[in-house]
C-alpha cells in the first residue's frame, strides 16, 4: 500500500475584504481532495466541510489537513490564505468616520482613524484599525 495523497489549493491564496466589510468569506472544501490506490474510503481531517465556507478577519490564515488510509498511511496538505483590505472598504471606513463627526466623534479620534486610514492606503497594508467607539 503507498501512501495517500492530499492536494490543497495553491500553497499562498490571496483574497480580499468582502464589499463593505472587514472580513472575507472563503470556501475551498471541493479543492480538498484525497486519492488512493486502494478503493478504501479515506478521512480527511478535519473534514473540509466542517472548516468552509469560513469568514476570516484581514491578515493571514494557516488551514492543515490530514488523510488516513486504513492501512495507517497517512498524508497532509496546507495552504495559507491571505486576506487583504480591499481598497473600497478602506474608503467606506474613512466615508462612515467622516459621518460620524456630527454625531459626536471626539475630534482627536477622528484625526487619528484618517491619519491610519491615509497611512495603510498609501503602504497597501494589511491591516485596519478597528472601529473608533
Amino acid at each position: 500500500m503507498e501512501r495517500p495523497s492530499l492536494t490543497c489549493p495553491n500553497e499562498n491564496v490571496t483574497v480580499v475584504t468582502d464589499f463593505g466589510k472587514l472580513t472575507a468569506t472563503v470556501d475551498y472544501s471541493a479543492d480538498i481532495i484525497a486519492t488512493d490506490n486502494s478503493d478504501n474510503p479515506l478521512k480527511i481531517s478535519p473534514d473540509p466541510v466542517d472548516v468552509f465556507p469560513a469568514v476570516l478577519e484581514i491578515g493571514s490564515h494557516r488551514f492543515v489537513f490530514d488523510v488516513k488510509d486504513p492501512s495507517r498511511n497517512s498524508g497532509s496538505c496546507n495552504f495559507l490564505i491571505m486576506v487583504e483590505a480591499a481598497r473600497r472598504t478602506l474608503r467606506s471606513r474613512h466615508s462612515q468616520c467622516q459621518r460620524s463627526i456630527s454625531g459626536g466623534i471626539n475630534v482627536t479620534s477622528f484625526i487619528r482613524v484618517s491619519k491610519t486610514l491615509r497611512r495603510l492606503q498609501n503602504r497597501k497594508s494589511r491591516m485596519v484599525p478597528l472601529p473608533v467607539e
